[in-house]
């Protein structure tokens, strides 16, 4: 279980899923300032909004995938442990996997951070 976490954990940071959602953010906020704005006209809108679809469309597939890395990883061991996903999906195995993630996080930050 605890590489398990460690591998999904570590997809997460290779991925760099943190600055995909912080993008989306940014974009969804680009794109509500241009909608609400009154100085901007309606044919710069049309061309604009556009381009902002595509760059939350091309993130979300990213974050997608990421995602779905991570889902591979965790169903990974249901090959070899008959009711694994059970286990891990349940509230212990998922409260274990939080705790792990985050000690593992921890000790990484610890270790590398010197």
């Amino acid at each position: 279980m605890l590489i398990i976490c460690i591998a999904a954990v570590e997809c997460f940071i290779i991925f760099d899923s943190m600055n995909h959602f912080k993008s989306i953010y940014k974009i969804a906020i680009k794109v509500t300032k241009v909608l609400s704005s009154s100085k901007i006209s309606d044919h710069w809108k049309e061309l604009v909004i556009p381009s902002y679809a595509l760059a939350l469309m091309k993130k979300s597939l990213q974050i997608l995938f990421i995602l779905f890395l991570v889902i591979c990883i965790l169903l990974v061991p249901e090959l070899f442990v008959e009711g694994f996903v059970n286990y891990i999906l349940s509230f212990s195995g998922v409260l274990e996997s939080f705790a792990f993630a985050l000690i593992y996080i921890k000790i990484k930050k610890a270790i590398f951070s010197e």
